[in-house]
C-alpha cells in the first residue's frame, strides 16, 4: 500500500527496525553489532531498509518530520546513527545522516553506544 508521500510500506519497515533498535540499543554489544550487520546483509530486510532510506532523498523539500511524522522522525535519526555505525562502507544511512542532520548522529543513541563502539 502506498502512503500519502508515495512510499510503499517504508514507514512500516522503519517502524519495525526502529522497534528492534529500541530493544537492542542499550545492549549493543559485539553480538548486537553482529546482529545489526547481519540484518543489513539480509537480502530482503537489508535491501528494504536501504530502499526506504534512499526514498527519503526523493523528497528534498520535506524535512524528516514532514516526511515521516513524529515520533518516527526521531527514530529515523537514531536508526541512521546505528546503521551508519554498523555499515561496512559508504551507505545510504551515512548519506542520510549527512543530508538530513549535517553528518551528526543522534546524541542519545551515541551516548547509549559509547561503551560499545
Amino acid at each position: 500500500m502506498t502512503d500519502r508521500r508515495g512510499l510503499t510500506g517504508c514507514g512500516s519497515s522503519f517502524r519495525k527496525f526502529t522497534d528492534l533498535v529500541d530493544r537492542k540499543l542499550l545492549a549493543f554489544t559485539r553480538s548486537g553489532r553482529s546482529e545489526t550487520e547481519a540484518y543489513l546483509k539480509h537480502p530482503v530486510l537489508g535491501a528494504r531498509l536501504k530502499e526506504c532510506t534512499r526514498s527519503m532523498f526523493s523528497h528534498p523539500s520535506l524535512t524528516v518530520r514532514e516526511f515521516l511524522g513524529s515520533p518516527d522522525d526521531l527514530k529515523f535519526h537514531s536508526s541512521m546513527t546505528l546503521l551508519g555505525i554498523a555499515a561496512q562502507s559508504s551507505s545510504p544511512f551515512k548519506t542520510a545522516l549527512h543530508v538530513f542532520y549535517g553528518g551528526e548522529g543522534d546524541q542519545a543513541t551515541l551516548a547509549a553506544l559509547k561503551n560499545y563502539v
